[in-house]
């Protein structure tokens, strides 16, 4: 069975517990998202820092626990923080559209001198980007 999109981020926002992530009133919880990963990159800072202490307190032969902890749950945050601001930025910004008018056109070499002024997909992503930006204003 297919769910719908409005199902589906319904479907998120009980996962995630707070509707206003998946609200595009609140752009989809872009200052609690940033808020939250900003923390952990601190963290991570910190955890690095930290590392040589930590791996110290440890018994002997069980350092590799704390390289194990840092490679597998610390060193994934910058990772994590990119797909978390590259996929916020899909949601701003509804595309679907356009991507129909890019198909569309028919790419002869001699359209190319007055290719961005006449497209009308440049058109509607500037538009897209316009709205986006007042949100983000307001």
């Amino acid at each position: 069975a297919s769910r719908t999109s409005a199902s589906a981020q319904g479907d998120d926002a009980k996962m995630l517990g707070d509707e206003r992530l998946t609200s595009a009133q609140t752009m989809f919880g872009i200052a609690v998202r940033s808020v939250a990963i900003e923390s952990l990159m601190f963290l991570m800072k910190v955890m690095h820092t930290l590392k040589s202490r930590l791996q110290a307190s440890m018994g002997r032969g069980e350092e590799g626990a704390v390289a194990r902890y840092m490679a597998e749950t610390v060193d994934v945050v910058p990772e994590l923080r990119h797909h978390m601001y590259l996929n916020i930025c899909t949601r701003f910004l509804k595309l679907d559209s356009c991507m129909n008018m890019v198909l569309a056109v028919k790419w002869d070499s001699k359209d190319a001198d007055d290719f961005p002024p006449q497209s009308p997909y440049v058109k509607a992503i500037a538009n897209e980007v316009r709205q986006v930006m007042e949100r983000a204003c307001s």
